[in-house]
């Protein structure tokens, strides 16, 4: 795999996850009614959020991790070339999740400011929280691949007899 394959797939992946993210604000924003917060709203923001902060978390460590290994932190740790492009693409995916969360908690505050309680479950602010897990769920998966490539590397050096 050449580079230039390589660098077209990512900046590829990279302009359609950035279009998807943009479509969200294509979708419209039902009419907001002034009102006094509802304890359900409230209880599930507090919940989504919490929830976010956690998945937030984890990506700042992943994001972390796999800058590590491309950077070659970790010196005895051999990634093949198709290891680097599965964990550049898992990069991507959850920037991409973190982008969304950051968005996600600007719309619900815009939400909170403006007294517009009820539209927490709209489509607009509920495509962004989907985003966000799918895209998290994405770069996992795309990790969990990647060790299993490493994983399947060092079993076929151990079996060929050279060092693990």
């Amino acid at each position: 795999m050449s580079i230039r394959t390589v660098a077209t797939v990512v900046m590829g992946v990279a302009f359609i996850t950035g279009v998807m993210i943009a479509a969200v604000h294509w979708i419209p924003l039902d009419p907001c009614t002034l009102g006094t917060p509802v304890e359900r709203y409230k209880e599930t923001v507090d919940f989504l959020s919490t929830t976010m902060e956690l998945v937030l978390g984890l990506c700042t460590g992943l994001l972390g991790l796999s800058a590590a290994v491309l950077v070659g932190i970790q010196g005895n740790l051999k990634v093949t070339n198709l290891s680097m492009f599965f964990i550049l693409l898992s990069m991507i995916d959850i920037a991409a999740s973190v982008l969304c969360a950051i968005l996600w908690k600007f719309q619900i505050s815009n939400l909170w400011f403006n007294g517009c309680y009820e539209l927490v479950g709209t489509m607009r602010i509920q495509a962004l929280y989907l985003m966000h897990f799918c895209f998290f769920l994405l770069g996992v998966l795309l990790l969990a691949i990647v060790v299993a490539l490493v994983a399947f590397e060092r079993l076929k050096e151990t079996a060929s007899g050279g060092t693990s």
